[in-house]
């Protein structure tokens, strides 16, 4: 069997293309334009990826159709699934992406490794939900921040928090609504003896359109004094922002 480098492979396929599209030209001249787009489409890949431009916000901007995508948007258009009315499509979007409880953590071990659901109807997790937002221009302007703004983000520990912030796009924390920290993320940023730098005045300063704010893990041993302090920080941090605040053991 004779074997072929890719890019001698690739090359036969664009002389193949190029071949069907003499043959086209011949035939049909509607044919001429399709096969044409395929060759000039794997022409592109040999020069690198195409440059993508993003809003100042950090998505994707959509404001201008690249011409070899012109084709591609039409077709969409007709989707039985994008023909469905806008808020409809908004509830199947937010059925896939929301709902869940997403743990942001920089600990590893198998306690932390994404293998496997608490719920019975899914026993393994997969790690590629954020596929959909991929598959065409329209989704992805429907979707971009849905994944931020309908599930709760767990924040476990100072640095799985900051590399959060340094890793995400402003778009994305606009969108975040709700949020559950533990308690020595929370105190390292509201405790007004602690000295030590910080990127933000508080967890909730980096999330504008935050709704509510869960701290987890409070010590049973603490001084019921000590407790109550510690409250009344966070509880003032809240109501400084219009926040609902919540505290779990």
């Amino acid at each position: 069997m004779t074997r072929h480098r890719p890019g001698d492979l690739r090359n036969r396929v664009v002389d193949f293309l190029e071949e069907d599209r003499e043959e086209a030209r011949q035939e049909s001249p509607e044919e001429a334009p399709r096969v044409r787009g395929a060759s000039h489409a794997l022409g592109e890949s040999r020069k690198g990826p195409k440059r993508v431009y993003r809003l100042k916000n950090g998505l994707v901007s959509l404001n201008k159709t690249p011409t070899d995508l012109v084709p591609v948007v039409r077709n969409n258009s007709v989707s039985p699934l994008l023909q469905l009315p806008a808020e409809i499509r908004i509830q199947i979007w937010e059925h896939i992406l929301g709902g869940m409880r997403i743990l942001i953590s920089t600990f590893t071990g198998a306690y932390f490794r994404p293998e496997y659901s608490d719920n019975p109807l899914h026993t393994r997790l997969t790690t590629d939900h954020l596929a959909l937002l991929r598959v065409c221009r329209q989704i992805y302007n429907e979707t971009a921040t849905l994944t931020f703004s309908t599930n709760r983000f767990c924040f476990v520990g100072r640095s799985a928090f900051e590399e959060f912030l340094k890793s995400t796009k402003p778009a994305q924390r606009d969108a975040l609504r709700r949020m559950v920290v533990d308690r020595p993320l929370m105190l390292f940023y509201i405790h007004p003896k602690n000295k030590r730098p910080r990127i933000v005045a508080d967890p909730c300063e980096p999330f504008p359109n935050l709704k509510t704010i869960i701290i987890e893990h409070w010590s049973l041993e603490d001084r019921e004094d000590r407790v109550a302090q510690l409250m009344k920080m966070v509880e003032d941090v809240g109501s400084a922002r219009g926040l609902e605040v919540k505290m779990l053991p």
